[in-house]
């Protein structure tokens, strides 16, 4: 799960989307390759997780997949 905090931490603070600028829990889910966890996150970045799927029309658990994909590519 702190794969996850930190990818998503560092993806929703990218400037790629538009945004206008406590603990959030993302439930356990499974999709192919995926693992089932648990990750806690900052509000605020749940806060701008969730402006940024508003402004895209992509749910929140698709972004944090692209996230978590995109984090683990750059640390390959």
């Amino acid at each position: 799960s702190e794969i996850i905090r930190e990818a998503v931490s560092g993806f929703v603070h990218k400037k790629k989307y538009p945004t206008n600028v406590i603990v959030s829990h993302l439930s356990r889910g499974t999709r192919d390759k995926y693992k089932s966890v648990s990750a806690y996150f900052s509000q605020a970045d749940w806060n701008l997780l969730e402006e940024i799927s508003k402004n895209t029309g992509e749910c929140k658990t698709e972004l944090i997949r692209q996230a978590v994909d995109e984090y683990l590519g750059k640390r390959v």
